[in-house]
């Protein structure tokens, strides 16, 4: 019995090598930088609607590229409209 049970084993041994591995390499990469770093790509500035034909303004929040600093007035409702975004420099290079 102990051959057959060597016999089986024995060609897995480098696959299941292979396998640790890989993801011993893939769980040690490091995070994205962005994420990292809590710094946003972009910072974005939102207008809140109270119904969904955007009629009826309910307020803004303009997203900041540092931990914090988003900005926001009035009423945050499930109605938004994405006016623009700006780049964040956090200084990668």
């Amino acid at each position: 019995m102990r051959q057959a049970f060597a016999r089986f084993v024995r060609p897995l041994r480098l696959p299941f090598v292979l396998v640790v591995l890989f993801i011993a390499v893939m769980t040690s990469r490091p995070a994205d930088s962005r994420a990292a770093t809590g710094c946003p790509a972009r910072a974005c500035l939102y207008e809140y609607y109270y119904d969904a034909a955007h009629t009826q303004y309910a307020g803004m929040c303009q997203e900041a590229c540092y931990a914090g600093g988003q900005y926001c007035s009035g009423d945050v409702t499930e109605y938004s409209v994405r006016l623009g975004c700006d780049p964040c420099d956090c200084g990668w290079q």
